[in-house]
């Protein structure tokens, strides 16, 4: 049963792709932000792994003031950012995610991307945003750093164990048909589309990436068994001029509107169903109209 509003809402937890789905449309479209769903929550820089530690407590109105701060020495540093990251040290992600219940709540696989920093004083954070953490650290607002955890040095079954708590929580407050997962990848090719020029991107990186998401992935698959999934396109085509810049994580627009918001448009329409076998029909269809626009750029060039 979804909430009786003249709207469908979703919570969010995921890289920018996920969140891109309901802020990058088609021009021609005319479409407002979010189009016909409303977004209660979101927030990026999240990672459901040491997620249970207790956080360091930094008053909001504290952190409000350090933020402008901080907006003295560096105005590059986006408002955004600094929010997820309160969330992140606080350890506060849950009272977060609840405070507004949605009609769905969704994860993509790019909240596995990160390495992890552990802090003195045992609190393990996602490493993102560094200087901004520095700048905390000579504050006297958050310890030293003790270390830095790779991704791929965190065992299996401390994994395993994380994700099991985590979904666990997650299902006191979703019935799993209202919970999607979003598999993504970095992207394989990049396109210039001012000077109609691709660019191939295979390097240890990328594949560096993809591992951890799609171990992550399937560590999420697991233990939201019955949840919807959309699968990642084979050929991710990044856009070097995507309205938030460069990034392994930036698609063409296409990607947003013609295939994962089709996705979303298919779960909602039967939540209460497996959408499994029409997923894959959009997939198929949008990895077609993909490969013949990439033909078509070939030959024109």
């Amino acid at each position: 049963m979804l909430n009786d509003n003249s709207y469908i809402s979703f919570n969010i937890a995921s890289s920018c792709v996920a969140r891109d789905i309901f802020g990058i449309h088609d021009q021609d479209l005319n479409e407002e932000p979010d189009g016909k769903y409303k977004i209660l929550q979101y927030t990026n820089g999240f990672s459901p792994l040491f997620l249970d530690q207790t956080g360091i407590y930094i008053d909001e109105e504290k952190y409000d003031r350090l933020k402008s701060e901080y907006k003295k020495i560096n105005n590059k540093e986006a408002n955004f950012w600094m929010r997820c990251r309160y969330l992140t040290i606080t350890k506060m992600f849950y009272d977060f995610i609840y405070k507004q219940q949605s009609d769905f709540i969704i994860f993509d696989s790019g909240i596995f991307r990160y390495n992890y920093i552990c802090f003195e004083n045992g609190i393990i954070l996602p490493d993102y945003h560094r200087d901004f953490v520095n700048w905390l650290i000579q504050q006297g607002v958050l310890p030293k750093i003790k270390n830095v955890i790779s991704f791929e040095s965190i065992s299996t079954n401390m994994l395993d164990s994380m994700i099991r708590t985590f979904a666990d929580n997650i299902m006191m407050h979703y019935d799993l048909k209202n919970i999607i997962l979003i598999d993504i990848k970095a992207v394989n090719i990049e396109y210039d589309n001012i000077k109609k020029k691709f660019t191939m991107l295979n390097n240890a990186a990328i594949d560096k990436i993809n591992a951890r998401l799609k171990t992550g992935f399937e560590l999420l698959k697991k233990y939201f068994d019955g949840a919807h999934i959309i699968k990642a396109p084979d050929l991710i085509i990044g856009n070097k001029n995507h309205r938030w810049g460069r990034h392994l994580l930036h698609y063409q627009y296409e990607y947003y509107f013609d295939y994962y918001k089709k996705c979303i448009d298919t779960i909602v329409e039967n939540y209460a169903k497996n959408n499994t076998e029409k997923l894959d029909e959009v997939l198929l269809e949008f990895e077609h109209v993909i490969s013949k626009k990439i033909y078509r750029i070939i030959n024109s060039a």
